[in-house]
């Protein structure tokens, strides 16, 4: 088991709900419009950025801490580089950890089955943790729940959380070999690819989660 340094308890935090959304797989693809190009699937969120362009930075050159997701994400979430030590990852506190010393209530909601380290991401900060076996999800794409089943456990959370919350929100759509279809959604066929139908899932998810906040 991990033993993370303590985060002591900060004073005057300003209480903003926060949400962390870390898509999976997700690159500079030839389907966004906000990164030059004429097809767009993900509607939603072009249209937000597009409406909010002074709340956004887009990355126009932008580099992987890692290619494989088990090292990317605890980094990520860590603030560990991955060519350090893997005892500095099972030392550092995790984002809620410091959220939960502010005062936060905590969550973190994955479409993905991590098994064996489901039990990393846990510490003493985290007050909600659901993964797609946690969440009994169907599988639908290389052992990932849909986003757009795995949406409504975030929503539940923020609608009953007492507040302030910070949560995390992990998307698996485009996971190789990406999620083409949702029973909660309706798919575009003009959108040809497999990685575009995903895009269109989590497009729809974060627009669910939009209209929940």
């Amino acid at each position: 088991a991990s033993v993370r340094d303590e985060v002591v308890g900060l004073e005057g935090v300003p209480s903003y709900n926060i949400i962390v959304v870390v898509n999976e797989s997700w690159g500079k693809h030839h389907s966004l419009p906000f990164y030059g190009h004429d097809t767009d699937a993900m509607p939603f969120l072009s249209d937000w950025i597009d409406s909010e362009s002074d709340s956004f930075l887009v990355f126009n050159q932008a580099f992987s801490n890692s290619t494989a997701t088990d090292v990317s994400m605890p980094s990520l979430l860590t603030g560990v580089n991955p060519h350090e030590r893997v005892a500095a990852l099972h030392r550092k506190p995790f984002v809620w950890d410091w959220a939960k010393a502010a005062g936060y209530e905590t969550f973190f909601v994955t479409s993905q089955r991590y098994r064996s380290i489901n039990p990393f991401f846990t510490s003493k900060g985290l007050d909600h943790f659901y993964g797609s076996l946690e969440m009994e999800a169907p599988i639908v794409n290389d052992m990932g729940a849909d986003d757009l089943f795995s949406i409504q456990t975030v929503n539940r959370l923020i609608k009953e959380s007492k507040g302030p919350f910070f949560g995390v929100f992990n998307t698996n759509a485009m996971h190789s070999p990406c999620q083409k279809t949702s029973k909660f959604a309706d798919v575009p066929f003009s959108l040809e690819s497999n990685y575009e139908k995903s895009e269109y899932i989590v497009d729809r998810a974060i627009k669910s989660l939009v209209k929940t906040l």
